[in-house]
């Protein structure tokens, strides 16, 4: 995997939790399993993710996220590139697919269920902040830029928050970096939440 780190800084993750839908990192890995089995989200450790869709070892952790009736998965995958493996419910197989393309993501993705989507942030090339979403029951993948080329210094996280998608980033200068989106609307809000601190894992909680 090809890291792509703020300079004099270590890469970090930060972390969004909210109430009911949420998005969560764990290491190691551990699913929290809720709601008749499903795992709401998680990270997944690159030999366990390997494990469970049978192939070799992915170039990061991956995230692991509850979906309608399906588990799902998005991991880094060769070349840099974004991959995605879907499983019904009660069903064996495995189902890949390929989100985006070599040269397109350099940081371990975060997935999640916002609205009738499943949403996935990444770091982007040349520290940009990547967005993608597809609707349930539909192929193509839908690509967003969140934010441009030298803002994001670390692995997204990403969560459902009310009605839209939400992303804590490290960014530029080690800062804590915020962005929401409303569901159905194009504009991503920036936020700063912290200035010259996120040098390790945050936690930000909803109040919702």
């Amino acid at each position: 995997m090809t890291a792509q780190l703020n300079p004099g800084t270590q890469n970090s993750t930060a972390r969004v939790t909210s109430e009911g839908v949420g998005s969560r990192r764990l290491e190691p890995a551990v699913i929290n399993h809720k709601n008749k089995g499903l795992a709401r989200s998680a990270t997944l450790g690159p030999f366990l993710a390997a494990a469970l869709i049978g192939s070799a070892a992915p170039a990061s952790a991956a995230s692991v996220a509850g979906v309608g009736h399906s588990t799902v998965i998005a991991v880094q995958g060769p070349g840099n590139s974004l991959d995605f493996y879907w499983q019904a419910v009660g069903t064996r197989p495995w189902n890949p697919e390929v989100v985006a393309r070599p040269g397109t993501t350099y940081s371990s993705p975060s997935v999640a269920a916002v609205g009738h989507s499943t949403v996935i942030a990444v770091q982007g090339p040349g520290n940009s902040l990547d967005f993608y979403w597809q609707a349930v029951g539909t192929r193509p993948w839908n690509p967003e830029v969140v934010a441009g080329q030298g803002t994001t210094y670390s692995s997204p996280s990403l969560a459902a928050i009310g009605n839209g998608s939400s992303i804590a980033v490290q960014g530029l200068g080690n800062s804590l970096d915020f962005y929401w989106q409303a569901v159905g609307t194009r504009p991503w809000n920036p936020e700063v939440a912290s200035r010259l601190e996120s040098k390790g894992p945050v936690d930000l909680q909803s109040a919702s």
